[in-house]
């Protein structure tokens, strides 16, 4: 992890640094959005980090029906032995455990990030529709013109 401030600048007065505080967002006074009640948006990006949070001010305020797109794969269901896990120091042990001898580091490790991915867009989802919108995440990724087509015309058709 990194010590002291992410950015500096320097000007003819001298340095100064950023600092994040941390406030919920808020429409601005007088917004007149040109979105309304159960309007569809689609999302890229998917329902994680920072386009899922820039999103809820927005579910907040219009409650609009959410399309989010996003490469990561969401299984209905973890097994019971996992879902028990918290994070990443209980979660990559139990795969160690559970691996093959064939089964490399890195595997354990891209398995463990896809398993906190997947909990991340399942959280967010949830946090979606407690807000009151009504949310849909696609499995798709967006540089596939074939995939992304597909899925919107999905979409249209319902």
């Amino acid at each position: 992890m990194t010590a002291g401030p992410l950015e500096v600048g320097l000007s003819a007065k001298g340095r100064y640094t950023t600092e994040l505080v941390d406030r919920p967002a808020v429409l601005p006074t007088g917004f007149t959005s040109p979105l309304a009640e159960g309007d569809v948006v689609v999302v890229t990006g998917g329902a994680r980090g920072v386009t899922a949070e820039s999103l809820f001010p927005l579910a907040r305020a219009i409650k609009p029906k959410l399309l989010l797109l996003g490469r990561t794969p969401l299984p209905e269901r973890e097994p019971e032995w996992l879902a028990k896990l918290e994070n990443e120091n209980q979660i990559r042990p139990a795969l160690v455990a559970r691996a093959t001898k064939t089964t490399s580091p890195r595997e354990i490790g891209e398995e463990c990030k896809r398993i906190l991915s997947q909990r991340e867009v399942r959280r967010n989802l949830k946090r979606f529709a407690e807000v009151g919108a009504t949310v849909e995440y696609m499995q798709v990724d967006v540089q596939d013109g074939g995939a992304l087509t597909a899925a919107l015309a999905d979409v249209r058709n319902r």
